[in-house]
């Protein structure tokens, strides 16, 4: 998978930024996407972040949120100042759907109904990929999987580079 970091000011001025999650998203099935170091969140910023993540999510992708509390925080912070503006409430649902918080998505569903008067969205899980389980190698036991007498031979016959085998 790929990471994205968001830094500064998410605004109309980062669409460069915006544009690395579309880029890592075309070549990865997950991409991490790091908002723990945002410093604010404008309307505009919003408004590409929610168009960005519906696009990777209609495609396929799938997006893991590091420091989605921030986010949260910052996207609060621009709706308290303008209680009606869609593109902050629009994300910040997305941002509870991602985060498999539906109770908060319900509350503040009704919160954007009432501030937007738009009709109030319904709850929707996404089903979106997953990262990878850890590695067999960092397992902790009591007891050894395998005992030391165990073994096992695999037998086969390869015929090169291009065997169906090692694909």
């Amino acid at each position: 998978d790929a990471c994205v970091a968001l830094h500064g000011t998410l605004d109309a001025k980062s669409r460069a930024l915006v544009a690395r999650l579309h880029a890592a998203a075309a070549r990865h099935a997950l991409v991490r996407l790091e908002v723990s170091r945002l410093a604010s969140v404008e309307a505009a910023g919003a408004g590409l972040l929610h168009e960005a993540f519906s696009a990777v999510l209609d495609a396929g992708s799938g997006v893991l949120l590091t420091g989605h509390d921030n986010l949260l925080r910052l996207l609060r912070a621009c709706l308290d100042g303008q209680p009606g503006e869609r593109h902050c409430w629009d994300l910040l649902l997305l941002v509870h759907r991602l985060a498999g918080d539906q109770a908060s998505f319900e509350r503040d569903a009704l919160q954007a109904t009432l501030a937007t008067d738009r009709p109030a969205p319904e709850w929707e899980p996404l089903l979106v990929p997953q990262p990878p389980p850890a590695s067999a190698g960092s397992e902790r036991r009591a007891q050894p999987r395998y005992s030391g007498r165990e073994a096992f031979a695999l037998t086969c016959r390869m015929t090169g580079a291009h065997d169906p085998q090692l694909d």
